[in-house]
């Protein structure tokens, strides 16, 4: 018999999803549960892959109050049109999701203008962070295994072509957004389950940084050979990575509702390497947060942190 291969996994089919889900809530053990499958002849660190993520969303929805009804739906601000006059070239709508509000734009960059953005980003990065619970930090973490580099709105000519394009296709002023970041995903690197949204610790701890996050977009800057699509687990719905594309969704209303639907993974990348440049759009006008002394006890919130799925309100 051949040896199963170790290392990353595509995830696992919907049926073992739903039944590790079952068994989880009649309070089985994760270790009954892995043996389990691992005697079904499923790779052990691909069993132990699919009860992570498993058990992560089991741990968002358990949050008082959570139920996919409950949530708000959102006064969407793009354009309903097919074709996207970005100034210098034209998107065009692929797909298009009204709970959460989502749209897929092709042709938004390049190859050239990817493989730029790659050169600007690579041997530069630093391992990605997330928020740490009590909102007024950050840390590394398991759940997001990334790497990353921001770059400043005038960094070059390519990066302020870019923020232009963005606030056309958004129809969202440049101020009310973060840095562009650039982030690499390595073989069998990924983001579990997680939303975008700040936590409210972590609001009262940057208001004069712009206010709630109120959207994201990722830019794809690569094709990827298997694996590192982009997950929304709550609709079964997973976006997989196109070389000049970009994904816009929203979270936040006007009234500071959130909408936990916007809940989503970047899944492992199985073959090959994953860059993606992301944009968050913010409430209010953007300033970055100046670092905390050292002699104070917390560190520097990082504007480029994004939040766990336990850190959420």
């Amino acid at each position: 018999m051949e040896e199963a291969q170790s290392g990353p996994f595509a995830p696992l089919d919907a049926q073992w999803l739903a039944w590790l889900q079952h068994n989880l809530d009649r309070g089985c053990t994760q270790e009954k549960l892995l043996a389990v499958m691992v005697r079904s002849m499923i790779p052990e660190p691909q069993a132990q892959q699919a009860l992570a993520q498993v058990a992560h969303l089991r741990q968002y929805r358990a949050q008082p109050g959570w139920t996919p009804s409950s949530q708000p739906f959102l006064a969407s601000h793009l354009s309903d049109a097919s074709i996207i006059d970005l100034g210098d070239r034209h998107a065009h709508l692929l797909m298009r999701l009204h709970r959460p509000d989502l749209a897929l734009y092709d042709n938004v960059l390049s190859s050239a203008e990817c493989d730029e953005l790659i050169g600007l980003a690579r041997n530069k990065t630093r391992r990605s962070t997330v928020v740490q619970g009590d909102g007024l930090g950050v840390i590394e973490s398991e759940e997001r295994t990334s790497s990353g580099r921001g770059l400043k709105h005038n960094k070059t000519p390519l990066v302020s072509r870019l923020e232009q394009r963005l606030a056309r296709l958004c129809n969202w002023p440049l101020e009310h957004a973060e840095q562009l970041q650039i982030l690499h995903y390595a073989p069998g690197k990924q983001y579990t389950p997680h939303t975008d949204y700040f936590p409210e610790q972590y609001l009262a701890n940057s208001k004069d940084q712009g206010g709630q996050r109120m959207a994201t977009v990722l830019l794809y800057l690569n094709d990827v050979a298997a694996g590192g699509g982009t997950s929304f687990p709550h609709v079964g719905l997973t976006i997989m990575p196109r070389q000049g594309s970009a994904l816009y969704f929203a979270y936040t209303a006007d009234d500071q509702s959130v909408d936990t639907l916007s809940l989503h993974a970047g899944l492992p990348v199985e073959q090959g390497e994953k860059w993606l440049a992301v944009k968050w759009l913010r409430q209010e006008k953007y300033q970055r947060a100046t670092p905390t002394p050292a002699h104070q006890s917390h560190p520097a919130v990082d504007p480029s942190a994004a939040i766990t799925p336990s850190s959420t309100p």
